[in-house]
């Protein structure tokens, strides 16, 4: 009977032996699962975390790549852009170029028709000059075929005991030699109709009114003489 008592005496003992390390294993074993559990949880919002960060960075990706294939767009249009740039500006250069050799042309040409236009200037102030001799030459000699005319009709009139004509009395102009009708015409314009007019002009000023020039011009100076002697017969 003792030895049964003292058998599951042991037996309890052992038992509770086994209890307690049981009971201390399934401690142990809780705080583990504990650990564990909260490990796990770390992990998973670590997990979430990178998962977070994964998507950003793929979102951040796809802009990327986005913003790569609107820039190689972009610099495709550019370099489009730049190729027509590049095609104008060498036409412009053969333009300019052109443009150059038309304007030495057309310089060159100035040139000519300045010279030319230099030469027929020339040809034409000879040709004036030209001129204006022989319309004074012509002048000078419808005067002289005029003064021929008077004298002839003043002997005329003279041999047949007639006096002058009516004209030649009233103005005297034509007394004097080397004036005709034509000039007494245009003196007669001017208000100089007599000898006493004639000589209050100075010779120049008798010249220009009837037109002598040059050489020519000095007749008047024979005028105003004959004019005052003329007067300083009256």
């Amino acid at each position: 009977m003792e030895t049964l008592i003292a058998l599951l005496a042991m037996a309890v003992g052992a038992a509770a032996g086994v209890l307690l390390a049981l009971l201390l294993d399934g401690y142990s074993l809780g705080r583990m699962l504990n650990t564990a559990v909260s490990h796990n949880q770390e992990l998973n919002e670590q997990a979430h975390t990178a998962e977070k960060a994964l998507a950003v960075a793929n979102y951040e990706v796809r802009n990327l790549k986005r913003q790569w294939q609107e820039s190689s767009a972009r610099a495709k249009e550019l370099l489009q852009e730049n190729q027509t740039v590049q095609n104008r500006l060498t036409a412009a250069a053969v333009a300019v170029k052109t443009q150059k050799q038309t304007m030495v042309q057309l310089q060159r040409q100035l040139q000519l028709r300045e010279a030319e236009y230099q030469r027929l200037c020339q040809r034409l102030s000879e040709l004036e000059v030209q001129l204006q001799r022989q319309q004074q030459l012509l002048l000078a000699a419808q005067q002289e075929r005029d003064d021929v005319a008077a004298a002839l009709q003043r002997e005329k009139r003279i041999g047949n005991g007639r006096p002058a004509s009516s004209s030649v009395a009233a103005d005297g102009l034509q007394t004097i030699h080397g004036i005709g009708p034509t000039y007494a015409r245009r003196l007669r314009d001017e208000g100089i109709v007599s000898v006493a007019d004639l000589i209050q002009h100075s010779p120049e000023h008798l010249a220009e009114i009837v037109g002598l020039k040059g050489g020519l011009a000095q007749k008047t100076a024979d005028w105003l003489q004959q004019a005052h002697e003329i007067i300083g017969e009256r």
